[in-house]
């Protein structure tokens, strides 16, 4: 079952806007109030909302009573403005209010859906606050439960670390500075010691006096946050620093992974070969090439064209667990048997030509593949091997396709 966000919103025609913008945007089922009245009909037939866009200023409910029920409902909730004012940023600090959202322009609107879809992804997320003081300590961990990051508390840098152990998924670490036992320097030194930046990220939260920013910042930290701190800065802070982490992440993986099929890329299949080539392994090659995907892509277009990649990328990825499998180009993959005989390499893209061949994809498209297999000996090189290979494929091509050659 889909989850489902509310609109409250006066305004007929912008609360379409929203609504049709958000069947776009959001993997959302999307229920549409104009009024408090018709809010609090839709919440009591079905109050199973993961979030409400809440205009503050509705005919029947002219002073924000929209934000105390649905708060009461346990709804995230997203206040929907023309403009901000100081009782607009004291409802929003004083309330357990995800945002707020200036409705009189496309940015906003779609600032909206970014929230949303930040807000599902929050939810895989484990942060982890270390502060002395419980008022603080609270104080964070109720900003940050308000995106719904998964959140620890730890009140010096001993039990930080204990926690740490139990919960190496911990992706970020907020730290005040001075604390008993382990202080949040200490802390940090003993973290970066076996977590670089990109895996585990950390915030220094204190006072900028005495450098301690610069200190904290010259030595490991991600970001450092001076006290006193603003409620919107906790939450863009925190949020931007785990982009950032990520970004780094898939710049990385880019480099090893191919992004449409999650296999190996063309670089690491030739460096692998490369590598196995140079310790005189010996291994055998198959590159293997969708039939007709020209075609495919002509009659049906790029996306259905990405399905049948996909789907046979999924085949061979699953068949071929032990084996490195890498997406070459277009349709075309390549996988290294390794630690297995010639004979039973060709059995197995044997098997696997017939399991693609019995693939139905959106109903219509059929799938089939040519695979040329060949072996690898210390004779040759790792370049040779390769060419080997697209001539033993090339004859599959020629002899019909859809088959399983050797060279």
């Amino acid at each position: 079952m889909r989850e489902r966000v509310l609109i409250v919103e006066d305004n007929k025609a912008l609360a379409k806007l929203i609504a049709k913008k958000m069947d776009a945007n959001v993997d959302m089922d999307v229920v549409v109030a104009h009024s408090y009245a018709e809010a609090i009909n839709a919440i009591e037939d079905n109050d199973d909302f993961f979030i409400a866009l809440l205009d503050l200023n509705l005919p029947d409910a002219p002073d924000g009573e929209i934000v105390d029920y649905v708060l009461s409902k346990n709804i995230l909730a997203i206040i929907l403005t023309g403009s901000v004012d100081e009782n607009l940023k004291k409802i929003f600090t004083q309330k357990n209010i995800v945002d707020y959202v200036l409705k009189d322009s496309l940015d906003g609107i779609n600032y909206i859906f970014d929230t949303i879809n930040r807000l599902c992804r929050n939810r895989s997320y484990k942060v982890m606050i270390v502060e002395p003081s419980m008022s603080v300590r609270n104080q964070l961990k109720e900003i940050l439960n308000s995106q719904l990051y998964k959140v620890f508390t730890a009140a010096h840098g001993e039990e930080a670390l204990n926690y740490l152990n139990d919960n190496p998924d911990i992706k970020l670490i907020l730290t005040a500075y001075n604390m008993p036992v382990i202080d949040g320097f200490e802390l940090m030194r003993q973290i970066r010691q076996t977590k670089n930046k990109n895996h585990l990220g950390l915030i220094a939260v204190a006072s900028s006096d005495n450098d301690i920013a610069a200190k904290f910042l010259k030595n490991g930290a991600n970001d450092f946050i001076s006290i006193p701190f603003s409620k919107e800065e906790i939450i863009y802070r925190v949020d931007s620093n785990l982009k950032a982490m990520q970004d780094e992440i898939n710049i990385e993986l880019y480099k090893k992974y191919d992004p449409l099929t999650k296999l190996f890329n063309r670089r690491y299949f030739f460096n692998y070969i490369k590598n196995l080539a140079e310790q005189k392994a010996e291994f055998s090659i198959a590159i293997v090439d969708i039939d007709g995907l020209r075609d495919i892509n002509a009659k049906f277009g790029f996306d259905l064209c990405d399905r049948v990649i996909t789907h046979v990328a999924s085949t061979l990825k699953s068949e071929l667990k032990k084996m490195v499998v890498s997406r070459l180009s277009g349709g075309e993959f390549g996988v290294v048997l390794n630690n297995i005989s010639f004979d039973d390499s060709i059995k197995i893209m044997a098997q696997i030509r017939s399991k693609v061949a019995s693939l139905v994809v959106a109903s219509e498209i059929s799938p089939t593949i040519s695979v040329g297999v060949c072996s690898f000996d210390t004779s040759l090189k790792f370049d040779q091997a390769i060419i080997k290979g697209y001539m033993a494929l090339q004859k599959a091509k020629i002899n019909g396709k859809n088959r399983v050659e050797i060279l």
